[in-house]
């Protein structure tokens, strides 16, 4: 039962990268701003353009992402994660967190992760890097965080 585990967990690594695919075509749009837990609209980001494209434009980016990634995850998936989001990281990153729907043990779930960074590195370098670039960023960034259900990190990494 463990093996298909790690199994789906690496299947959510790969899955991340691949719904950056294509994400760059409609970036130009801005997404409306999510309500926060008071119900109201968030702030609006800020549009300054002089480090490279704007944070709405990273909105929409990740908005992009989330969409196509949620598209790709297999039913099962939600067995596993109680969430799986993408996020902005200002002001050229983004971050896949993934959130368990049970609680695991940390220690264990973390070495397995840590035999995964390559794959992360390979994603980072031929997929989110270049796909990033292409839309302006130039010094892009992701890192990919799993989260228990209470809030606390089980791993976390980051690229480069």
């Amino acid at each position: 039962m463990m093996k298909r585990c790690w199994l789906k967990v690496a299947a959510a690594v790969c899955i991340a990268a691949a719904g950056l695919s294509g994400c760059g075509e409609d970036t130009s749009q801005a997404v409306p701003a999510a309500p926060t837990s008071s119900g109201r609209p968030a702030a609006q980001p800020s549009t300054d353009t002089s480090d490279g494209p704007s944070r709405s434009k990273l909105d929409a980016y990740v908005a992009a992402a989330q969409r196509s990634m949620q598209s790709m995850l297999p039913a099962n998936a939600s067995k596993i994660y109680a969430s799986i989001r993408v996020k902005p990281v200002y002001p050229d990153g983004i971050e896949f967190v993934y959130v368990y729907r049970e609680p695991v043990d940390a220690s264990r779930v973390a070495h397995y992760l840590d035999t995964q960074v390559p794959l992360l590195k390979a994603t980072f370098r031929t997929q989110i890097a270049p796909e990033m670039k292409r839309n302006g960023w130039t010094t892009p960034s992701a890192t990919w965080t799993y989260d228990n259900p209470d809030g606390t990190v089980v791993w976390t990494h980051r690229v480069p």
